[in-house]
C-alpha cells in the first residue's frame, strides 16, 4: 500500500507553469494576521476532537481557490464573502456544525485585504489569479491522478 502525496496543487502547478520549481516548505497559504478568538477555536476543537484546526489557514485555502477559479477579483470577493456567510451559517446546526472552518474569526473580515496578502504571497503566480483557471488546473490534475493510478 503507497500514497502519494501532491500538497497545494494548483499553487504548484501555477508555479511550474512559470518554470518555477517550489521548495518542499514553500506553503503557499500567507498568514492572515487575523486576530483569531483562541478560546472559541479551542472550544471547537475539544466539541469535536479535532488535533489540528487553523481557521485562518482554513480561510486561506479557499480564499486562494476561489481566486484562482474566480474570472473576476470581484467574483473572488463576493465568493470568499458568500464562504465565510455559509460557513457562520453551520453554528448551532447539530448535524452541519462539525464542518465549520472559520470558528473563532471575527465578524468582519477585510476580504481585500485577504486577496492583497495571498497576491503579495505569491507573487510569480497572482497574475494567474481572477483569470479564471481553476478547470484547466482541475483537469491537469485530474490527468496526473490517471497517470498515477494507470501508470504505476
Amino acid at each position: 500500500n503507497s500514497e502519494l502525496g501532491f500538497t497545494f496543487a494548483h499553487p504548484r502547478l501555477l508555479h511550474l507553469r512559470e518554470g518555477i520549481s517550489l521548495p518542499d516548505n514553500f506553503d503557499p497559504y500567507p498568514n492572515l494576521g487575523i486576530k483569531v478568538d483562541t478560546k472559541v477555536v479551542n472550544k471547537f476543537k475539544d466539541k469535536y476532537n479535532l488535533v489540528k484546526y487553523n481557521p485562518s489557514r482554513n480561510l486561506a485555502k479557499v480564499a486562494l481557490l476561489c481566486m484562482v477559479n474566480a474570472k473576476s477579483e470581484k467574483a473572488a470577493k463576493d465568493a470568499i464573502n458568500y464562504k465565510l456567510y455559509k460557513d457562520r451559517a453551520k453554528i448551532g446546526n447539530r448535524v452541519r456544525e462539525c464542518k465549520v472552518k472559520f470558528a473563532g474569526l471575527p465578524k468582519n473580515i477585510d476580504v481585500q485585504a485577504i486577496i492583497d496578502k495571498i497576491k503579495e504571497h505569491n507573487k510569480h503566480i497572482a497574475h494567474w489569479f481572477n483569470k479564471g483557471v481553476g478547470l484547466e488546473l482541475q483537469n491537469i490534475d485530474g490527468k496526473i491522478m490517471s497517470f498515477v493510478i494507470n501508470g504505476i
